[in-house]
């Protein structure tokens, strides 16, 4: 059944519509109300807002990862800048982020610790070493090393062989190379 308009004239000669119900066939009394929606249309929409969800959030999980990813880049930047300065003004690296007079444990976007390591030599236990995957160091010995743990928190100390896709730990460093002139993905490398 349909709702009819029945057409109606004002005082100031204007014609309105008001839609008057139908009383259907079978039921006394009862009117229809065609205003809502059926099943079919609510599970069609429900199926098409599913659908943007299954391609929204990855694209927003990556979004965020490259905005973190930036982020932790733009302070390994600055860190290194105040550890250079550093370095001029008492012609040694500390030995520690914390000697910089910045705040203590400084924290990377997914709230791991930077870790530095003073590679000069006579300066303590310096650790190990960040390499690429040929082995050869990614900053000079008498450097120091600078980067992030990435999301998993986690580090070989490495950057992975490209080839290789056991080794996982460090592919989401986030590295200082070449002395301080590039701070790169280690998955990028």
């Amino acid at each position: 059944m349909r709702t009819q308009d029945k057409v109606k004239t004002n005082s100031s000669g204007k014609q309105t519509s008001q839609a008057m119900a139908i009383t259907a066939p079978n039921q006394r009394g009862a009117t229809l109300d065609n205003r809502g929606f059926t099943l079919v249309e609510l599970i069609v929409v429900c199926a098409i807002i599913g659908i943007l969800m299954i391609i929204a959030v990855p694209a927003f999980h990556d979004l965020t990862l490259r905005a973190k990813n930036g982020a932790a880049k733009a302070d390994i930047s600055t860190l290194n800048k105040a550890i250079t300065s550093y370095y001029l003004d008492q012609n040694r690296y500390p030995n520690l982020l914390t000697d910089l007079g910045m705040q203590a444990n400084i924290r990377d976007p997914w709230k791991h610790t930077y870790q530095y390591r003073n590679l000069v030599a006579g300066t303590g236990d310096p650790g190990p070493q960040y390499t690429d995957y040929h082995v050869n160091p990614l900053n000079d010995d008498n450097d120091f090393d600078l980067y992030s743990l990435g999301p998993d928190g986690l580090t070989a100390h490495q950057i992975p062989d490209p080839t290789d896709p056991a080794i996982s730990n460090s592919r989401d460093d986030i590295v200082r190379i070449a002395n301080g002139h590039d701070f790169v993905l280690a998955s990028e490398f």
